[in-house]
């Protein structure tokens, strides 16, 4: 397969993104489909996490050097 599938905005693939797949193969894409799904909607929410928590340890830093920049500088009175 060298082509893209649609999937649109969903977790799952619709069963119209296969329209030339026989019975049988529906059957299996629907199958896994269903498990394939949720663990995309997982991963999706893991990556989403991952740049939150990026984000979250640059302002931590920058925190902490305007902290010890501060306490330079009191120190210093």
């Amino acid at each position: 397969m060298d082509e893209n599938v649609p999937r649109g905005d969903t977790a799952q693939y619709p069963m119209t993104s296969f329209p030339d797949a026989q019975d049988w193969e529906r059957v299996l894409i629907s199958d896994l489909e269903e498990k394939f799904g949720p663990l995309r909607s997982r991963s999706s929410m893991v990556a989403k996490m991952a740049v939150l928590g990026a984000a979250y340890r640059q302002v931590e830093e920058g925190a902490r050097q305007r902290q010890a920049a501060l306490e330079a500088d009191t120190a210093k009175f």
